[in-house]
């Protein structure tokens, strides 16, 4: 898309972020272990929400926390690492970064993650890490999305049609009032059900919402839906959800074209005379 461009867009150029506390945190005695590392930062994040955007079966929770943190433009305040984690580093804009990292403002942080953690003991103890961090920074409330994948084809509706579950009810309120419904009976797994049920044991609020996606190919209307979702329930959070929509519609219009053309083409392979 971008031809040479991208060789003028950056210098090459980095400023390391100063490193303001690091505490290693213990998950399997001996073996394995995690650290937070947390950055200087030019305001305080004391007593705001915190989302949680890691990877699961679906990429909904990615989708959302990324497109929140790009249209926030949060800054980089902590990251977390671990020898156990696999060797990896992602260049975002010009600069290095560890795959697990935390953004915030005033307002909300974002805890970002692009790859699947390894193993039960690494998310156990990347969550033990959010919970040290949200403790120390007095977070009022945690949010994580989950990502429910299905195998059919969703309609408009099943696919903004969330579910939840919260210790607030405040946010039931909210989530009731744009018609979605409570969560019964469900196994969260993965980072999601390790963060609720961490919750169950700690002080701090959390909530979770569950998005009906396709398994088959990827749907970015959940996605919305879930953003829309926050927005309403965040007073202090203005998040404007047009760009995502036209890219969840442009991908829509890619999907169902190209699902017509493998049925063209299955179509044609089955009255074929050729074998061989």
């Amino acid at each position: 898309e971008y031809g040479d461009n991208w060789k003028k867009q950056s210098t090459g150029f980095y400023k390391k972020p100063k490193v303001v506390a690091r505490e290693d945190i213990l998950v399997c005695p001996g073996n394995m272990s995690v650290t937070l590392v947390e950055f200087e930062t030019e305001e305080s994040f004391d007593g705001c929400t915190m989302l949680h955007g890691f990877p699961s079966a679906t990429l909904t929770s990615i989708l959302v926390s990324g497109f929140m943190r790009e249209t926030l433009d949060l800054p980089m305040v902590a990251v977390i690492t671990s020898p156990s984690f696999p060797p990896r580093c992602l260049i975002e804009n010009s600069v290095p970064v560890h795959p697990v990292r935390i953004f915030a403002n005033k307002d909300i942080a974002i805890v970002q993650c692009e790859f699947k953690l390894p193993s039960s003991e690494i998310i156990h103890g990347v969550v033990k890490a959010i919970f040290k961090f949200a403790e120390k920074h007095k977070v009022k409330m945690m949010i994580t999305v989950e990502g429910l994948p299905m195998d059919k084809e969703l309609d408009e509706k099943s696919a903004t049609s969330l579910a939840f579950v919260s210790t607030r009810q405040d946010f039931i309120d909210s989530m009731v009032k744009l018609g979605h419904e409570p969560l019964t009976d469900s196994v969260m797994v993965g980072v999601a059900g390790a963060l609720l049920a961490e919750s169950t044991t700690e002080p701090i609020d959390v909530a979770c919402l569950v998005a009906p996606t396709s398994s088959k190919f990827p749907d970015a209307r959940s996605a919305v839906a879930c953003v829309k979702a926050i927005d309403h329930y965040l007073d202090e959070v203005e998040i404007d959800t047009a760009p995502l929509e036209q890219k969840a519609a442009a991908l829509q219009a890619s999907v169902k074209k190209l699902l017509k053309q493998e049925e063209t083409e299955a179509k044609g392979a089955g009255s074929s005379s050729m074998y061989l």
